[in-house]
């Protein structure tokens, strides 16, 4: 029996992350533009948490409707609640077409150079999870000087003004 002729797997142009930080019970979206003669079946991306081995994973689904949109697929990464903090660095990606063409897009540090499935992915991506993504918000600002005149006083001392601010974390 005759080897069935090679089928490259598909091109991964490009990877993206909405946020670089992000809060455990949250979601990040990923997407990826990417391309093959013979159509696209699946992308699989996969983070893991250096220090604990956790991974995360997601599907993504191409992106119908605009005809401009062909070629870029999203999906949502949901980050579990009790998810490790600290850093997830995007392993792999693994992309297969409507005839299990597969590329294997990984970092330099996992890259099987001899694999014919395998490319290196170009960015190393990373997001961070922390318990707080919510930066202080302010609440109130209060002028305490009705005008205050631009310069130096008649003394030489520059002109200053108070604004209180009012803030909660």
């Amino acid at each position: 029996a005759e080897d069935a002729p090679y089928n490259p797997g598909p091109v991964l142009d490009e990877i993206t992350l909405s946020a670089q930080t992000a809060a455990p019970g949250g979601t990040l979206s990923v997407g990826a533009e990417a391309g093959d003669s013979d159509g696209v079946r699946s992308i699989w991306v996969r983070f893991i948490h250096d220090e604990t081995g956790t991974v995360l994973s997601v599907p993504l689904k191409a992106r119908f409707g605009d005809p401009q949109a062909q070629g870029y697929y999203s999906g949502e990464l949901d980050l579990p609640p009790d998810a490790p903090l600290g850093e997830y660095a995007l392993r792999s990606v693994v992309l297969v077409d409507q005839r299990d063409g597969r590329t294997r897009y990984l970092r330099e540090a996992d890259m099987n150079w001899n694999a014919r499935d395998t490319e290196l992915l170009e960015e190393e991506l990373s997001f961070t999870l922390v318990r707080d993504t919510a930066g202080p918000v302010l609440l109130g600002c209060s002028v305490l000087q009705e005008t205050v005149q631009a310069g130096e006083d008649e003394s030489g001392k520059v002109r200053t003004a108070r604004i209180p601010l009012t803030a909660a974390d």
